[in-house]
């Protein structure tokens, strides 16, 4: 009998482990569609951003950043800190519409052109992209299960989040 309620703790406490990939879809302003991912590694946190944004009637563009981190656990209290400097930005893809789709297809220095003032200016939105982040970050979880985690910060907003990996 005991053994077997030290399985049953065992397993329970596996489900609460924020090791893995967290995922949250969000809404921003400009912004198509983005989503936000939480990493924990046993030792290390990472912060992911992807998005997906139309330009005029020239493109659809795909990207993200990556930022380092850590974390620390204590019960249901977590504390993030960010790296923001160390933050990388990339453009990811670009699918050029209607009229510039054309015009690319015809001309591949365009495509090389265009993809590169692109590419220029995602790189230069990077302290906008990634500065409304706080370095450091304290959230209370409200729930955690071996699919979903449920964040509440500062401010008492809640966060979803979905296990990806």
């Amino acid at each position: 009998m005991m053994l077997a309620w030290l399985l049953m703790a065992v397993v329970g406490m596996q489900a609460q482990s924020l090791i893995g990939t967290w995922k949250t879809e969000v809404e921003l302003e400009g912004i198509d569609k983005a989503a936000y991912s939480f990493i924990f590694t046993k030792d290390a946190y990472s912060m992911k951003g992807n998005f997906t944004m139309t330009v005029g009637e020239v493109a659809t563009v795909d990207f993200s950043f990556l930022a380092p981190g850590s974390y620390t656990r204590e019960g249901d209290k977590l504390n993030i800190k960010c790296n923001i400097d160390k933050a990388v930005i990339k453009l990811d893809k670009v699918v050029f519409l209607g009229e510039a789709a054309e015009d690319v297809e015809k001309n591949p220095e365009l495509k090389e052109e265009l993809t590169k003032q692109l590419k220029a200016g995602i790189e230069a939105s990077r302290d906008e992209a990634v500065g409304e982040f706080p370095e450091t970050q304290d959230f209370t979880i409200i729930s955690l299960t071996d699919t979903k985690l449920t964040l509440k910060d500062s401010d008492d907003d809640e966060m979803v989040f979905t296990k990806v990996k």
